[in-house]
């Protein structure tokens, strides 16, 4: 009992003692007998404000069990929760994941970061999937709430046990479908098996893992990494063209497959690719997926980068079979970029020749000297796509148009205000118009004058251009011919 309670206890007795004794006076029945019975009862008063029991004040130790405390203050609401969770937490710390001497870890990484990745995951699942711990007491005082549990170290060890076994079996029914599957040449379901068998070991890799295989006792996890990366680096694929002459923004009209193959014989089929552009930029399908003759065709519109020599990558899609940075860290470990199957195509890249004409109207008036917007303009856009030439006899024409008007001076804060906008357009040498964006509502600011201001918006126009149009051009296909 608390302070608190123990004090409105001492008063109620007083009073209702208070009561007793007017009683008694008046009916002359006060004796040394009321007297011994009032001191008996201020002694059950301060028996109930004990002192905190031996588990408190040192931390219980039990060869039989992990035990743990957690202590909570009474400020918050959910404080037996806290005092429950930090209880086993401790409870916790002292369950220590220990690595076999046969684990499967060294076989796997021979790097100390995966191992100490692994502990520090093991730790943390150990930590959330304690069961059988039970309550032995709790106490509290005007402030803390105390709370003591314990696990038998028989019954979690005999928990465990029966945990890895079930864990073996099923793991070993899944190998079982993956080696069936790879034999009959079902190389995409094999490989979904080797990886699903994977997983309920992933928990127990520190411990020893062998079992019966065949004619031989093996650990099992060996078995199905080995057999799994063998299987990968029998799969090959190959592009129906190595190279390809392309210019930028321009159709790629050019049939793009990959044919997936097994032992360098029998074809993929349902095998997941992923592209990915080494140096370089296009609008693509980034996924595809192979058919029964193991063939997948690559969904590329074109390239949207002027770099000459650009690099498409064709890889296995890992993710595809549960390999990403939130999943499974074995399966992680084993879809190495390395081990991989993957090809690429090397294209050849040319830009688009255009000629440029800009407009700047400032507070009402066209500038006589917009050179220096016009060459920041022509910089963005020959970095990824066009080369800006003064002929007359290119493919495109590209026009842009900057106003910029006068908004407020707020004197306050003698802040000056403009409003800027932006038009871009793209025309072919027939006068079509391909592409056309309009940005407006770019701010411009300054506390020195209106014309600093201007200087402000057009720095802010350059940037809406970056991140807003030239994405928008990345996305338009312009056939120039």
């Amino acid at each position: 009992m608390d302070h608190y309670g123990t004090a409105i206890n001492i008063v109620k007795i007083f009073i209702f003692l208070s009561i007793m004794m007017k009683i008694m006076h008046a009916s002359g029945l006060i004796s040394k007998l009321f007297v011994l019975t009032i001191s008996l009862l201020l002694t059950g008063v301060s028996i109930q404000s004990k002192n905190p029991p031996e588990w408190v004040q040192q931390h219980p130790v039990d060869k039989a069990y992990y035990t743990g405390v957690g202590v909570a203050s009474k400020q918050s609401e959910d404080y037996v929760q806290i005092a429950t969770k930090n209880a086993l937490h401790d409870l916790a710390s002292q369950i220590s994941v220990k690595i076999s001497a046969s684990s499967s870890l060294k076989e796997i990484s021979t790097e100390d970061e995966f191992s100490q990745q692994f502990q520090s995951m093991a730790q943390l699942k150990l930590k959330n999937s304690l069961s059988q711990y039970e309550l032995m007491d709790s106490w509290e005082n005007g402030n803390e709430y105390w709370v003591y549990y314990r696990l038998s170290k028989a019954k979690y060890r005999a928990e465990q046990e029966r945990k890895l076994r079930i864990a073996k079996e099923k793991s070993y029914e899944l190998f079982k479908k993956a080696s069936s599957a790879r034999e009959s040449y079902e190389i995409s379901n094999a490989l979904l098996f080797y990886i699903k068998a994977l997983q309920p070991l992933t928990p127990y890799l520190h411990k020893d893992l062998t079992m019966l295989i065949g004619t031989g006792k093996k650990d099992l996890v060996n078995v199905i990494y080995s057999e799994c990366l063998q299987m990968l680096s029998n799969i090959g694929l190959q592009p129906n063209i190595n190279e390809l002459n392309v210019r930028v923004l321009t159709p790629i009209k050019k049939d793009i497959t990959v044919h997936a193959i097994y032992d360098s014989r029998y074809p993929i089929n349902d095998l997941p690719l992923v592209l990915r552009f080494h140096n370089g930029a296009g609008n693509y399908i980034n996924q595809s997926v192979t058919n029964k003759e193991g063939v997948a065709s690559l969904q590329l519109s074109h390239v949207s980068n002027k770099a000459q020599r650009q690099q498409l990558n064709i890889t296995l899609d890992a993710s595809e079979y549960g390999a990403t940075v939130d999943t499974n860290m074995i399966v992680n470990q084993l879809f190495q970029e390395t081990v991989l199957p993957s090809t690429s195509i090397m294209f050849h890249v040319s830009p688009l020749q255009a000629k440029i004409s800009s407009e700047e109207v400032v507070f009402g008036t066209s500038s006589d000297d917009n050179t220096s917007m016009e060459r920041r303009i022509i910089s963005l856009l020959s970095q990824q796509y066009f080369d800006i030439t003064n002929s007359e006899d290119v493919p495109l024409e590209i026009k842009t148009n900057i106003e910029i008007h006068k908004g407020k001076h707020n004197a306050r804060f003698n802040l000056y205000t403009v409003n800027g906008s932006f038009h871009i357009s793209i025309r072919d040498k027939n006068g079509t118009e391909i592409f056309s964006d309009t940005i407006e509502g770019i701010k411009g600011t300054s506390s020195n004058g209106f014309e600093e201001a201007a200087e402000n918006a057009r720095s802010r126009i350059i940037q809406a251009i970056r991140h807003k149009t030239i994405p928008k051009i990345n996305t338009i296909t312009i056939d120039a011919n």
